[in-house]
């Protein structure tokens, strides 16, 4: 099991990269604003598409290490897909940290 500490640093290696659903899916669009070198904010619109009936949406299992995946709308009209491993075995770990990454990105701003 996790503890919180590692739990968030996850989440913080997530948040600092620069780097599925279906037709009843809930659709979430989150704006977070990343700070460039030269002090310019680009503005990054997060859009998820959540699946109640898959308890697995936006996670994956790779060779036994858990996935979590989403991508990033960008002011310039293009996407970036990001990765962020979870560092687990356990399903179930991995839907809690998926659920606290997701609930961060779509709650916070980053600068």
């Amino acid at each position: 099991m996790r503890s919180k500490l590692q739990t968030q640093r996850i989440m913080n290696e997530s948040l600092s990269h620069c780097s599925g659903g279906s037709v009843s899916a809930e659709k979430i669009h989150h704006q977070k604003h990343h700070t460039l070198k030269n002090n310019k904010t680009l503005d990054i619109r997060v859009s998820l598409r959540v699946d109640p009936s898959n308890p697995d949406h936006h996670i994956w299992n790779n060779n036994g290490t858990w996935w979590c995946h989403y991508t990033e709308h960008l002011p310039d009209y293009t996407k970036r897909r990001v990765r962020v491993s979870l560092r687990t075995g356990n399903v179930e770990a991995a839907r809690r940290l998926r659920d606290d990454l997701l609930a961060t990105l779509t709650n916070s701003n980053i600068n």
